[in-house]
């Protein structure tokens, strides 16, 4: 079987390919199905041949069919560098007399292109935000263009389905809590005290970020990847072809989900870190139940809890919000699926901590 490579580099807004080996009856197909991608992903494509080898028919046609494709598209193809043995067998290729390919940007270039890409993707975030909102303002009021029961559905997969393992990793953050502050507290004859650090610990910080790190890895991937394949297998564009819109019909129902949910499995963390935090001060400090329940009633405010549960709120528009605006900008390939998915995980876990970080800044300095 002949031999062929495809090298291509993204220069501003055009994909610059090179293409090189043997361009003939036993290359098309891999060739056709790589530029089948590109062509997806770009409105301008330049592609070099000079270092094409060897062409036939069957080449020939294949370049005719990439103009072809490009075209209706909307889109513009540049053949460049084009040998006299490629023109003898592909006539008519478009714009064949263009400067080479240009050599790699320098580092101004590639700071100024980035900083372009990021000021576009800002963008289309606020605009992708801007359509949340008012879905989700609309969605309170009507269910007009979203599926009946979605929203059900959703709560059940982000929020019952997650109960055990949220409960789980609460009952051992407690454990561990209270196992390390019994260790320094006992010394000073402070036991008692350690029913107010697993409280406050667990209600105001560690319930709502852990409890958020787990649903960005359960829901928050799986939103990503389900519309990601949606998007992939076109059914995006079929839910707008029927008049409806893919914000309202599938990010509106999980964002008011997990408004629902996250305080709720939240509160469930909190509850099983507390009374993971009473089974060490029972068995290992020897108190009694009541002075310890007691004392982490004393340790709490309504402030706390309002602090706790609100934090978990915007943990879950955060999660919802990254996954799905993965998902629906995810290019037509199943490799950029499993991309948006880890992708949406990194994020959304970064984007946990750092708010949190925040929130946690701004309530210390204001107090």
């Amino acid at each position: 079987m002949s031999d062929w490579a495809l090298d291509v580099q993204q220069n501003g807004t055009a994909l610059w390919c090179r293409l090189s080996g043997h361009l003939d009856h036993d290359t098309v197909a891999p060739v056709q199905a790589r530029f089948s991608k590109l062509i997806r992903q770009g409105r301008e494509m330049v592609v070099s041949l000079a270092d094409i080898q060897s062409m036939d028919s069957a080449g020939g046609a294949l370049l005719g069919w990439i103009a072809s494709q490009m075209q209706t598209r909307g889109g513009i193809v540049r053949f460049v560098d084009v040998p006299e043995s490629v023109r003898a067998v592909a006539m008519g290729l478009p714009d064949a007399d263009l400067a080479p390919m240009p050599a790699e940007p320098g580092l101004l270039f590639r700071i100024g292109d980035g900083a372009g890409r990021s000021w576009q993707a800002l963008g289309r975030f606020a605009h992708f935000l801007g359509d949340v909102f008012v879905g989700s303002i609309a969605g309170l009021f009507s269910g007009a263009g979203r599926r009946r029961g979605s929203v059900t559905d959703s709560i059940v997969a982000m929020g019952a389905d997650a109960v055990w393992v949220v409960g789980l990793i609460g009952l051992i953050l407690g454990l561990i809590l209270a196992f390390q502050a019994a260790y320094q507290l006992r010394a000073f004859g402070a036991s008692i005290y350690v029913a107010n650090l697993v409280g406050l610990s667990a209600v105001r910080e560690m319930a709502p970020v852990l409890t958020a790190v787990v649903v960005a890895g359960r829901s928050g991937s799986a939103i990503a990847a389900e519309i990601g394949t949606m998007k992939v297998g076109e059914e995006l564009d079929a839910l707008e072809v029927m008049g409806i819109r893919p914000i309202r019909f599938l990010v509106v129902p999980r964002l008011l989900a997990v408004t629902v949910t996250q305080p709720m499995l939240t509160a469930l963390s909190a509850v099983m870190a507390i009374l993971g935090g009473l089974a060490i001060a029972v068995l290992y400090l020897d108190l009694g139940v009541m002075s310890y329940l007691n004392q982490t009633l004393r340790a709490l405010s309504a402030g706390d809890v309002i602090h706790g549960l609100g934090k978990s709120i915007l943990f879950g528009w955060l999660i919802v919000l990254t996954g799905s605006y993965s998902g629906l900008t995810v290019k037509a390939s199943a490799e950029a699926v499993g991309k948006a998915a880890t992708r949406t995980v990194v994020a959304s876990i970064f984007g946990l901590i750092l708010t949190d970080g925040i929130i946690t800044t701004l309530d210390t300095l204001l107090k």
